[in-house]
């Protein structure tokens, strides 16, 4: 007998049917289900996406007495379906005891099975102890005709033999996907990870043919581990077909924890096309070990005769460059050292000190490790493109003898206008010097890039893998850049703007998130005072825009002339919004509908909504109409009832701690239930504002006392990226002092408004809008509430 919890109030799950097909897992609390597939009572049948969690411990599930369950047919999961393990509440783990056979999967029809962490810790969400549980149906010899989807935040593991799951793909997408113990997946043709998914080879306990020496594995901002060197195998070794590495930052890792060696074997590895809008050309590859190790490939990569025998895209243990011996991909083992003077094309040099450019210096690459480089007014070209910082803070300083900023210093890759690819390994890289030359930069390492330089650099298209990329608020500098990717998909990235136009060519922007769990977002921060024109603003998967660090008098406005979405389960959440004082503006051209705008969420807010800027622009905003709001305020004795509130209007209290914590209670329910409140804008009560949040349901509440169930609540545990702590003050030498220079007079026509002056440029305000207006109002936020729950 089974008691399932939430069916009939605890019945025996023999007195019922369980139907499965909500989408969601369903609440397990025994340690076993035993039952077939059915419509009668005490069997299981799927009608849609579903599947099982357990709350605590370990629960083995065993349908149709283990014989093979058919994907697409029958009772179970249905064509386009997803079999779902684990809920955000569960904390134990499935023995999955049943065998599935994938039926007509293939490529267009993927078999998914969609993995929710929950509370698990570092326990997996599902293992598989049963051999030959997975079974693919082979169509024709010569083509693969199966794919085998994993995906969400959760981890699934092989840890038995699947002998017949033959030529055909598995894909992880953010999920962990472990194959140990006696687990093998040996006649599979290809792994494909993506959006930080991870895939474990653990053979600290055992010695086998795991992956068959033949599958080939492609990595797309994800990672390979290779686990061996238990105390009863100390030496492990595996081997695959071909790596390809795709975009963002991609690794492999070799563990030994014993004595022995760990050992991995490679047919080969290169670089080929990435997912998204960004070139697969501009991804990162970081290998990282512990103990005793060996990555090899048969086919050594070309590159490295072409990078002067480095790989400016490659690093090893966050340290050092990627290097050859013979096959083996090891750590460099030379670098030059000594003064500038000496510098020459070839070298890898390392600076541990404090260094001064004599003339302009030609360098193949470049390792921080320690001190500064005063660049003088002079250029260095770095013409293999690898920059990399480790150590202490580092500076790119650029003053002459005497600490004056007199000219503009130069880093750029020169005639070969090889991509600058800065890996900050570091917490700070201050950067006084102009990238400039037209290459492409990538920003790799979890440090910050900060770009304090004076005058007008020129690149081309720029990739911010993770990390951040600071624009120093005293400097007056501005970048040309081709288009700007924030983000790989898998981890978070950020671009702090300040002043006006520092991006003076005003690229296309994309800010490029996780698909599966709302921490690792691309993010763009204004920091008070600051504008910024963008052509394009493209959301991939989770985006934030952060209006932070501002003050009262000190509006951030972003201009878009188009935004869009990469999908319709893409969000833009919009942090530390104060209104009237934070401004995102969109060209009407853009044709927003009413989908993208429901996209939007203000956190603290609620719902997005488009309100008049000018006749070229909309306004996207939050909370209450702002000219209505006007009006109340004008009219001390009866303004505004608090079912939509606005908040305080101080901003430092909008990017304090207890916006989260206010308590004020917030009458919505009853102001939508009394519609004559609405009849007259005069008549409405005035309270004061409180402060709120976006609840589940997407309108403003106050403060739930269990955590919030929406995914991107600023209650939630695991949000979006949160507020960074403050940098550290920028050194003062050896850079010398910024000249002042004039701000960018670049016009952006009579819709562009800002805070700063603009006495040729004075757009009407739109008129106030009537009661009825208002009403309409109410009830398309109602409308779209309802929509969207």
């Amino acid at each position: 007998m089974f008691a399932l919890s939430g069916l009939g109030g605890g019945l025996p799950f023999a007195h019922a049917q369980l139907v499965v097909g909500d989408g969601e897992a369903e609440e397990l609390t025994g340690r076993e289900l035993v039952a077939a597939l059915g419509s009668e009572p005490g069997q299981v049948r799927w009608s849609g996406s579903g599947g099982f969690a357990t709350m605590q411990g370990e629960t083995r599930i065993t349908l149709n007495e283990m014989e093979w369950l058919i994907w697409g047919s029958a009772d179970f999961v249905p064509d386009g379906r997803a079999l779902v393990f684990g809920r955000p509440d569960s904390a134990g783990t499935i023995d999955w005891n049943s065998r599935i056979d994938l039926g007509g999967s293939n490529k267009k029809l993927p078999r998914q099975i969609r993995l929710v962490r929950g509370r698990l810790g570092d326990r997996a969400n599902v293992v598989l102890r049963l051999r030959d549980a997975l079974r693919s149906t082979v169509y024709e010899q010569s083509k693969s005709n199966w794919r085998l989807d994993f995906l969400g935040d959760g981890r699934f593991d092989i840890l038995a033999a699947q002998p017949h799951l033959a030529r055909g793909d598995i894909h992880v997408a953010r999920a962990e996907l472990r194959v140990a113990e006696a687990g093998q997946l040996n006649h599979v043709r290809k792994f494909v990870l993506s959006r930080g998914a991870s895939f474990v080879v653990d053979e600290r306990e055992a010695e086998l043919d795991r992956l068959g020496a033949k599958a080939d594995l492609k990595l797309d901002s994800s990672t390979f581990r290779y686990w061996g060197g238990g105390a009863a195998q100390p030496d492990a070794s595996e081997h695959l077909g071909r790596v390809f590495l795709a975009g963002g930052v991609s690794t492999i890792e070799v563990i030994n924890s014993s004595d022995g060696r760990s050992s991995v074997f490679l047919k080969s590895l290169a670089r080929t096309g990435g997912s998204g809008a960004a070139k697969a050309a501009r991804g990162v590859f970081e290998i990282h070990t512990r103990g005793n190790f060996v990555l090899s490939s048969e086919q050594v990569n070309p590159d490295f005769e072409g990078y002067g025998g480095i790989l400016p895209w490659a690093t090893i243990n966050g340290e050092d460059w990627v290097a050859r011996s013979g096959k083996d991909w090891v750590q460099v083992n030379s670098h030059y050292t000594a003064n500038e003077s000496s510098w020459e094309p070839g070298h890898n040099v390392t600076v541990r000190e404090a260094q001064q450019l004599t003339t302009d210096r030609t360098i193949n690459s470049l390792r921080a490790h320690g001190g500064s480089l005063n660049l003088g007014g002079h250029t260095l070209t770095v013409s293999s493109g690898g920059l990399i910082a480790v150590g202490p803070d580092f500076t790119f300083g650029s003053s002459d003898a005497s600490g004056d900023y007199y000219r503009p210093s130069i880093i750029t890759t020169g005639k070969t206008r090889n991509p600058l690819y800065v890996h900050v390994h570091t917490d700070n890289v201050w950067m006084q010097a102009t990238l400039t030359g037209g290459m492409d930069l990538v920003k790799a390492g979890g440090g910050v890039l900060h770009l304090m330089h004076g005058y007008t650099g020129e690149l081309g298209d720029v990739y911010m893998h993770e990390g951040r990329i600071e624009f120093a608020a005293k400097s007056k500098g501005t970048l040309q850049t081709g288009a700007l990717y924030v983000g790989d998909g898998a981890r978070t990235a950020a671009l702090k703007l300040a002043g006006r136009e520092r991006l003076s060519s005003r690229p296309h922007l994309s800010l490029r998130g996780s698909a599966h769990t709302p921490v690792d977002a691309g993010v763009l921060e204004l920091s008070g005072a600051t504008q910024q024109s963008f052509s394009r603003l493209h959301v991939e998967n989770a985006a934030v825009i952060d209006y932070v660090d501002g003050s009262v008098g000190a509006e951030n406005v972003l201009f878009v002339d188009e935004l869009t979405f990469n999908s319709e389960a893409a969000r833009l959440v919009i942090r530390h919004w104060v209104r009237n004082e934070d401004r995102l503006i969109v060209r009407r051209s853009a044709n927003l509908s009413a989908r993208a705008i429901s996209q939007i969420d203000f956190e603290g807010w609620g719902n997005a909504r488009l309100v008049d800027y000018d006749g070229d622009h909309w306004e996207i905003v939050s909370g209450p109409l702002s000219d209505s709001a006007a009006a109340i305020h004008a009219h001390p004795a009866a303004p505004l009832t608090p079912s939509l509130p606005e908040p305080a209007p101080s901003r430092a209290s909008a990017l304090g701690s207890s916006i989260y914590g206010a308590t004020t209670p917030s009458p919505y329910g009853a102001a939508i239930s009394d519609r004559a409140e609405y009849n007259s804008v005069e008549s409405l009560p005035y309270v004061p504002p409180p402060v709120h949040e976006v609840v589940s349901h997407g309108v403003p509440s106050t403060r739930s006392p269990e955590p919030s169930a929406l995914p991107y609540s600023s209650s939630s545990t695991s949000g979006f990226y949160q507020t960074p702590t403050p940098s550290p003050a920028a050194p003062t030498a050896p850079i010398g002092s910024l000249p002042e220079l004039p701000a960018p007079s670049t016009s952006y026509g009579a819709g562009y408004q800002s805070s700063w002056p603009q006495t040729d440029i004075q757009a009407a305000p739109p008129p106030p809008p009537s009661a009825r207006e208002i009403e309409e109002e109410i009830e398309r936020i109602l409308y779209e509430t309802a929509y969207r729950s």
